[in-house]
């Protein structure tokens, strides 16, 4: 593949489905960031003889999952700067043990 292909970008289940499922498995905080992208970099990336998309379909996937798969931080599609959480003490009573 030489460039990213539309029909594989899975970044709405990763954000919804699959972090949370990695944070309840593995029972740590994941952080599930993403790059905005601007529409002259989509345009920039997509090779001449495709049509580029919207810059919404990349951006504004961000999340952060507590233990428990709880999402803790989704900051709007259009958000630009840092994501955080405090983690603090954090229940881990409903977590797996290994």
């Amino acid at each position: 593949m030489k460039y990213p292909d539309p029909f594989t970008n899975v970044s709405d289940a990763n954000s919804e489905i699959v972090s949370p499922a990695y944070a309840i498995e593995t029972g740590t905080f994941v952080l599930a960031p993403f790059q905005r992208l601007s529409q002259e970099g989509v345009i920039k990336n997509t090779p001449e003889h495709i049509e580029p998309e919207t810059p919404d379909r990349y951006n504004g996937h961000t999340r952060i999952f507590g233990p428990d798969g709880a999402l803790l931080a989704k900051p709007d599609k259009d958000f630009e700067g840092l994501v955080t959480v405090d983690v603090g003490p954090f229940s881990t009573s409903n977590v797996r043990r290994s």
